[in-house]
């Protein structure tokens, strides 16, 4: 069985790409690991509230 990716950490602030959304700010975080979630504002999009094991988000540097 393949190894399971680790999941990135996020804080408020970190600069987000998402595949559908662009990219965004990342404005709270709660939980860590599998459970954590996410509140990132997307410039066109507005605010969305994301499971980061399930949204596919990269930091952007």
């Amino acid at each position: 069985m393949a190894k399971k990716k680790a999941l990135e950490e996020f804080e408020a602030g970190d600069q987000v790409k998402h595949p559908k959304w662009g990219v965004g700010t990342v404005l709270f975080k709660n939980g860590s690991g599998e459970r954590q979630k996410v509140i990132v504002v997307f410039p066109d999009e507005g605010q969305k509230k994301l499971l980061v094991a399930a949204a596919g988000l990269e930091k952007v540097s």
